[in-house]
């Protein structure tokens, strides 16, 4: 049985406050990572005690250490870890499982947050509900991460050949959840371009070094730098995203510049700290935004639009046109599902051309403007989500005898 060190109780104590509050170094996330990855147990009790802050902490304005939590408290905590930790688990699903409380934990940070950050919210957010985000896909046969792609500056690019489905960046080094280092980048200049591609039926989720999170859709690409700026954080996407973005001490605006060629101008969405959704193919004339917590900002030539919780905005060459959206689609987005509200075929049609990598073709009379509310479990083999279409009325041949796998929707 592991034994608890109590030389270093206080000092992990202290880690976890400075995590939830995002005052955070690198050099100590790097060294509270260590420590969870070292056993089941101590993964087990960081959970717990991220349990204890974010119960109470957050009841104040400012983060202060939670007294209350006293050895005796922690001992007893540790040993209702090892008995629930005494079945083991997978190398894998241990590190997701840690990456997805550290998502969790950012996000709790975030809660409640309005316009320009003025203040956080005083009702804590239940940390349980949100270790869900960004759920690896299970239909795959191959990990998610398998083809991704990452290019820093002018080097070689690295391909991700590693069974994983997360990469943490850091101002010292571009890294695995384990620690295991990808590339060394502290001597590089901050301001060196970082550039990571998904290949079509591949998705990969990255931790950035501000604490932000960003789940990276099939066939979509990011571009970033390795550190950002004292007065914004600006990163730039051609495709699809969900983003759970950290508020900064300095409340810098994260910035994102969205990528469509057949846009007639740039355009970008605001925020400080908030979650949220962009889909921004690139076969179509318009992206789209949606936001699950906090305020974002959408700006385009033509005019701004600030959006809410359960707003969504649809960006194109004629304007910014919102309308409301369903939460419980989006944060079906954010539970691995591919879920759609009022959304027209065609833009359904895409996403899943990307995410199961399939040839698509479209018989030209068909209406691709029809709009339906669906959502499809990416779990499931393709031909199990397209009876789902059969039973809406539209008629498709599926020919999986060919590579990629065609599509065709005849009516």
């Amino acid at each position: 049985m592991p034994e608890l060190d109590y030389e270093h109780i206080d000092r992990i104590v202290d880690l976890i406050e400075s995590f939830l509050s995002g005052e955070i170094t690198t050099a100590e996330k790097d060294e509270l990572i260590q420590w969870v990855c070292q056993n089941e147990a101590n993964l087990a009790l960081f959970e717990k005690l991220v349990g204890e802050y974010s119960s109470a902490a957050l009841l104040d304005e400012q983060f202060s250490k939670l007294e209350s939590i006293s050895k005796d408290d922690v001992e007893k905590i540790f040993i209702d870890c090892i008995r629930e930790t005494e079945e083991p688990k997978s190398f894998f699903t241990k590190y997701r499982q840690l990456l997805s409380i550290a998502a969790g934990v950012l996000i709790v940070v975030l809660g409640g947050i309005v316009w320009y950050m003025n203040s956080l919210d005083k009702n804590p957010t239940d940390p349980t509900a949100i270790t869900r985000l960004f759920t690896l896909p299970a239909h795959v046969s191959k990990p998610a991460a398998d083809r991704t792609v990452i290019r820093i500056g002018n080097d070689q690019p690295i391909i991700i050949e590693k069974a994983i489905d997360t990469i943490v960046f850091s101002n010292e080094s571009i890294m695995y959840p384990n620690g295991e280092i990808i590339s060394e980048v502290h001597k590089k200049p901050t301001s060196t371009t970082v550039f990571v591609e998904t290949p079509y039926n591949g998705k990969i989720n990255l931790l950035l070094a501000d604490g932000s999170k960003i789940g990276l859709h099939p066939g979509s690409s990011l571009k970033f730098p390795l550190s950002f700026t004292e007065t914004e954080r600006k990163v730039a996407l051609a495709g699809e995203a969900l983003f759970s973005v950290q508020k900064t001490k300095r409340k810098q605006p994260f910035k994102v510049e969205v990528i469509n060629e057949k846009l007639n101008a740039p355009a970008q969405v605001t925020v400080l700290g908030t979650s949220f959704w962009i889909s921004s193919l690139k076969e179509q004339d318009f992206f789209e935004t949606g936001v699950l917590e906090g305020v974002v900002e959408v700006n385009y030539y033509s005019g701004r639009e600030v959006l809410i919780a359960g707003k969504s905005a649809i960006t194109s060459n004629e304007g910014i046109e919102s309308k409301e959206f369903d939460l419980e689609t989006l944060s079906g987005k954010y539970d691995g599902m591919l879920s759609w509200d009022n959304s027209e075929i065609g833009s359904i049609l895409l996403t899943l051309k990307n995410w199961y990598n399939l040839n698509l073709e479209v018989n030209k009379d068909f209406n691709l403007h029809r709009k339906f509310t669906i959502t499809f479990d990416p779990r499931q083999e393709i031909s199990e989500n397209l009876k789902i279409l059969t039973y809406l009325g539209i008629t498709l041949k599926l020919d999986s005898s060919v590579y990629p796998n065609k599509l065709s929707i005849i009516n």
